[in-house]
């Protein structure tokens, strides 16, 4: 390494050298040749069959290439079974059915209800009356500077008041609907 003579001279190595037709490392391919027709570049996909028409019978699941064959599945027959019955001179239990009936949900809107004291089942009629939570919003803007008239708005919103249900029957009162007890 040490011999300025050494560095004009080929090294110690044998090259390989590329076949004269055979384009360079790294260069473009030659343009000089047309490319070829379709028909002659093969098909790596599997030709793909045509979906069965009405009163075929469809095609099987097809396996991708590299994968083992699907084995068809076999479906399994069930005998039928014969109801139950208890063997003769057995004494046969019949129990009633419990009908559970669900109390309706006094809200701020009309229920469907039975009266306790007329039995007649009907909408309920509601009227809307001035309750604790409304005093207390009231009192609540007073204490915060809103006595002038803002004070005053509980008492025009149905939400803040309480709800009376009463029977459209006998107009006797079947519920009252506090916001607050």
């Amino acid at each position: 390494m040490g011999n300025p003579n050494e560095a004009n001279e080929a090294p110690a190595y044998p090259q390989e050298a590329a076949p004269m037709n055979a384009p360079a490392y790294g260069a473009p391919p030659a343009h000089d040749a047309p490319p070829p027709a379709y028909s002659e570049i093969p098909n790596p996909y599997p030709p793909v069959q045509p979906y069965p028409t009405v009163g075929q019978q469809a095609y099987p699941p097809q396996p991708y290439p590299g994968q083992p064959p699907v084995q068809p599945y076999a479906v399994p027959t069930i005998a039928p079974q014969q109801p139950y019955a208890p063997p003769p001179g057995a004494p046969v239990i019949v129990q009633p059915a419990t009908v559970i009936v669900q109390a309706p949900r006094f809200g701020k809107q009309p229920v469907m209800a039975q009266c306790p004291y007329c039995q007649q089942q009907g909408m309920t009629k509601c009227e809307h009356e001035s309750g604790l939570a409304t005093w207390l919003v009231c009192g609540g803007c007073c204490l915060f500077g809103l006595w002038v008239g803002c004070c005053l708005i509980p008492f025009c919103l149905n939400d803040m008041k309480d709800t009376r249900h009463i029977c459209t029957n006998c107009n006797k009162t079947i519920r009252v609907h506090k916001i607050l007890s």
